[in-house]
């Protein structure tokens, strides 16, 4: 009895999908693909708005050969653009009509954008913890040229130096 069910479930559901496909007489089809090289584009974004009204859109994604279709419900004046990141995008205004309008092959143009350098600078901790040792940069406490390393060691916080002998 499930199995049954199981197949008549399927078959309804192929059915409708089949119907809602003959549904959908009208679109646009095309195949996307780079300037430069020809290559097809995968991923790339196709929009269509209803010229007279710009709350219906409809959009798809081309496929890895660079193909797409985007039905659209009624005959009338679209405007569709094509775009992907790292590339121009493309528009047109197009009056589709009964079937599906090719468009054929759009190229789109990489656009490089060159950004400013930019310089990342850190300075090292005057002083970390390591367990039960304290470590000291001795570039973080300015000194005199050649002073003795007891100059540097009496500007370490928390550091004192009492007749020779280092106190914590």
């Amino acid at each position: 009895m499930r199995r049954l069910a199981l197949i008549i479930s399927i078959f309804i559901a192929t059915a409708a999908t089949a119907s809602a496909q003959d549904i959908a007489q009208q679109g646009i089809q095309g195949k996307v693909v780079d300037a430069d090289t020809e290559v097809p584009m995968e991923g790339a974004n196709i929009v269509v708005i209803l010229r007279l009204d710009s709350l219906n859109v409809w959009g798809t994604v081309s496929d890895i050969s660079g193909t797409f279709v985007v039905s659209v419900p009624a005959p009338g004046e679209y405007r569709f653009t094509v775009s992907a990141v790292g590339y121009g995008s493309h528009s047109a205004d197009v009056a589709i009509g009964d079937g599906v309008l090719d468009l054929g092959t759009i190229s789109l143009n990489p656009v490089v954008l060159e950004l400013d350098p930019i310089l990342i600078s850190a300075r090292r901790p005057a002083m970390e913890v390591r367990g039960d040792t304290l470590e000291f940069s001795a570039s973080a406490y300015q000194t005199r040229a050649n002073s003795f390393a007891e100059d540097l060691v009496k500007k370490l916080p928390g550091i004192q130096i009492e007749d020779g002998t280092i106190l914590l």
